[in-house]
């Protein structure tokens, strides 16, 4: 070792145990000039450097590291105790730079995913982050989830409103509706000798029946698509209720000469269901069968389980053309027959899908040409599930 080295490390621990390590040094000159310098573009430039990409700062901070790392390897080649300390200075503040850089991304990562999974109340804390950008980042998460908040929240009371709305005007409307109705079945009874009158009696009585029929379908399509339906799940064989329905509209299909054809596994086809709400779903796929399907044609059943799911295809062909995507045929008040020379509320589809929905089913709809055709599926249900 040699006489300038022993006299720095003399100096060295003299100034240890003098408390002035710090003071007069190159590494604090050297500090507090960047300090000073770092301030000064801060004051002057402050948006510039808000402006400035998140790469150019780390680029920035990248170049002042190495810049310090070559003076504390000069201070090294040059034997000054100094240079060793400025380099685990350094090493120390790598280290914690990319630790708190990991913990920041943690913390960002984490509330994305739990703003991904819906908790938007939960917020990102703001003061953990010492990088702009990061804290940023936090803010506008924040404010994203404040808004999606706000927005689920005006969804929910739009949603109320307008089922109150539906079913206090549906309540108005049948009131009134139910005396017309009586008052025309009471003129149907008289012996009325005019030939118009009775004619017109007929429309009203046909119209008032059609106008009942369309209110209930806007209540019952209101309250499905909202969840507000009271479901009372419990096991059941499908396979029965498909049977019961192909009865129940044998005669209708008949009076349309439309074939029915259906194909049925032996086994029982098990779901977890409502059974009141799941008949109300496949009666309006049977009507809607009636009323659109071409005469003389047939009409396909078909059910069978999948990866234990079970599947129900109904298939028919049209009677008029299917000018139309499937997609906008689920839509409300939207129907195949565009020249609406059916009656119907264009409903029927829509609250069918609503339903089956409820019971953690699924509906799809496929249009081929003149082929309509739409799948049901379930899980299957078990002792053991």
């Amino acid at each position: 070792m040699g006489i300038s080295s022993a006299l720095e490390l003399m100096s060295l621990a003299v100034r240890i145990r003098t408390k002035t390590i710090w003071r007069n040094n190159i590494i604090t000159k050297i500090l507090i000039f960047l300090k000073y310098l770092f301030g000064k573009i801060k004051e002057k430039n402050s948006e510039l450097l808000e402006m400035m990409p998140f790469v150019w700062r780390a680029g920035l901070i990248a170049l002042g590291y190495l810049f310090l790392d070559f003076i504390s390897l000069v201070l090294i080649a040059n034997s000054s105790p100094f240079g060793v300390i400025m380099k685990g200075l350094l090493m120390l503040a790598v280290i914690f730079g990319t630790v708190a850089t990991v913990y920041q991304l943690y913390l960002l990562q984490e509330g994305g995913q739990k703003l991904a999974d819906g908790h938007l109340d939960e917020k990102i804390p703001e003061q953990k982050f010492f990088l702009s950008s990061f804290r940023k980042h936090a803010r506008n998460l924040n404010n994203i989830g404040d808004g999606m908040n706000k927005a689920v929240s005006e969804r929910m009371k739009s949603e109320t409103f307008r089922t109150e709305l539906i079913a206090n005007v549906s309540h108005d409307i049948r009131t009134p509706l139910t005396s017309i109705i009586n008052y025309t079945d009471l003129l149907s009874k008289l012996e009325l000798q005019d030939e118009t009158a009775q004619g017109y009696i007929a429309v009203l009585s046909r119209q008032s029946t059609r106008l009942r029929k369309l209110t209930e379908d806007v209540l019952e399509a209101s309250k499905a698509s909202t969840g507000s339906m009271k479901v009372e799940k419990m096991p059941m064989d499908l396979q029965v209720l498909l049977q019961q329905m192909e009865g129940e509209f044998a005669e209708k299909f008949e009076s349309k000469k439309l074939i029915f054809l259906s194909n049925l596994p032996e086994s029982p086809l098990m779901i977890l269901a409502d059974g009141r709400l799941l008949w109300r779903a496949l009666d309006n796929l049977f009507n809607n069968i009636f009323k659109y399907a071409m005469p003389d044609t047939r009409v396909y059943l078909n059910a069978e389980i999948r990866n234990r799911e079970i599947c129900i295809t109904l298939r028919n062909i049209s009677a008029v053309q299917l000018n139309i995507s499937a997609e906008a045929l689920m839509e409300r008040f939207v129907r195949g027959d565009r020249s609406r020379n059916t009656e119907g509320s264009g409903l029927g589809l829509s609250i069918a899908q609503s339903l089956i929905e409820l019971q953690n089913g699924a509906m799809q709809i496929a249009i081929d040409g003149d082929l309509f055709k739409i799948t049901l599926s379930f899980p299957e249900f078990s002792e053991n599930s």
